[in-house]
């Protein structure tokens, strides 16, 4: 429905940011001081509009629920990069330094910003980021673990156990493999400090 522009302004520690919902208060905000912001276009209409919002502290804040989807697309984007960037480096050069890696280090990319947005807003990105560390991880093990109908190369007899198997910690006997689809959303201090009250 909609095909997005993006306009993103370079961000420097020293200028400032402000965000307003409502139109009459961005109208306030003086020129000089940067007004972060999507454009995306209807498809149907062909009507541009902008989204507005702004980052704090790793997290996306808008009211315009089309500004943190697009936000999100565009980290997702990002670490997707990183994870093709290095998961390709480390299977050329030592394939179980790349298992390792993606363990350790990838698979760690998407979980601050699953942490501090809604579940609701990180379907796509997980989903997104999932899919370049399941890529990543056949990369460098050589086969696809978690494809539950059978692993091209492997002579695995029972596919889905493997599935199973690979997403397991890698104490229990697992390859550790956590994709960020399938962890709990979390609950904020705040919902868990009231249980208590």
């Amino acid at each position: 429905m909609y095909s997005e522009n993006h306009q993103i302004s370079t961000r420097h520690a020293t200028k400032a940011y402000a965000y307003s919902p409502s139109p009459e208060d961005r109208a306030r905000i003086p020129a000089d001081v940067k007004q972060h912001y999507f454009e995306s276009t209807d498809s149907a209409t062909g009507l541009t509009s902008r989204h507005y919002g702004i980052e704090i502290g790793g997290a996306a804040i808008s009211a315009d629920s089309m500004y943190r989807r697009l936000w999100l697309r565009e980290k997702a984007a990002d670490i997707v990069h990183k994870i093709h960037l290095v998961s390709k480096g480390f299977a050329v050069i030592d394939p179980q330094s790349g298992h390792a890696v993606n363990n350790y280090s990838l698979q760690a990319l998407g979980e601050y910003i699953m942490k501090v947005h809604p579940a609701s807003d990180t379907v796509e990105f997980a989903s997104t980021v999932d899919k370049a560390m399941r890529e990543a991880f056949n990369l460098c093990l050589g086969v696809d673990l978690l494809d539950s109908a059978g692993h091209t190369g492997s002579n695995a007899p029972d596919p889905p156990l493997t599935h199973d198997r690979a997403l397991l910690r890698g104490r229990t006997g697992g390859a550790s493999i956590r994709p960020l689809s399938h962890r709990p959303a979390p609950t904020s201090s705040a919902v868990s400090a009231t249980a208590f009250l």
